[in-house]
């Protein structure tokens, strides 16, 4: 077979020879490094701005190396095991274990940076394979919310379900949800909800129409975008 070959090769006139080695080229440099998408350019872009906004507080040292988003896939729920800088797992485990103003006050300001860069991404991308690492960590920052507002256990009822969080807080909750859904859909909403909405304090014990008015994601967000 490679006596065929060698054969054919050199019966081939030299510019038609010339011509085959240039497609396979072509042909090689798409398949290893295939062309950037918009979605590509505009994924990148928001990381690049999140890499020192997000996942490292705007005052902190802008000359070490960017964080990248593609590393949050590979964090547990709670971003123990990220590789990021640690500011931003502090900020989120602070958040979350002391559950008050004070203590999420610096993850909701990095929230409400990630919700703007997101904005940017136009619609079409949700279904792009770039901005999987954006919705993931878009995910990660709803169950917190859901997490914050249901507490230690369930809200007594239907018209207590947003806890501590006020009107800032629950803005740039509303808008994260917004976004999600634009780009996402509301039916990944809807999966993302119930994956976590039975496993909060004292869920089991409810009807899963009391859960779902128990939670945050009934909070009704006219009027906080």
């Amino acid at each position: 077979m490679i006596t065929k070959i060698q054969n054919l090769i050199q019966q081939m006139p030299p510019l038609l020879f010339g011509f085959v080695v240039i497609v396979a080229v072509l042909i090689g440099f798409r398949f290893y490094d295939p062309p950037k998408t918009l979605c590509d350019v505009q994924a990148e872009a928001v990381q690049k701005r999140l890499a020192n906004g997000f996942y490292r507080s705007l005052g902190n040292n802008k000359n070490s190396q960017a964080a990248s988003l593609e590393e949050v896939q590979r964090n547990s729920d709670d971003f123990s095991r990220s590789s990021l800088e640690s500011s931003v797992i502090e900020a989120f485990n602070f958040c979350l274990s002391s559950n008050s103003p004070g203590g999420c006050f610096d993850m909701f300001s990095r929230l409400d940076f990630f919700e703007k860069q997101i904005r940017t991404i136009p619609t079409e991308c949700g279904e792009s394979l770039a901005t999987e690492p954006l919705r993931k960590a878009s995910e990660k920052a709803l169950r917190l919310f859901l997490r914050l507002a249901w507490g230690e256990e369930a809200p007594k009822n239907k018209y207590n379900i947003t806890s501590w969080l006020d009107t800032h807080d629950l803005g740039i909750y509303c808008r994260l949800k917004r976004e999600y859904v634009r780009l996402f859909g509301k039916k990944q909403l809807n999966a993302l909800a119930w994956s976590q909405i039975p496993t909060l304090p004292g869920a089991k014990d409810l009807t899963r129409k009391e859960m779902g008015e128990r939670s945050l994601m009934s909070y009704p967000c006219k009027g906080l975008y």
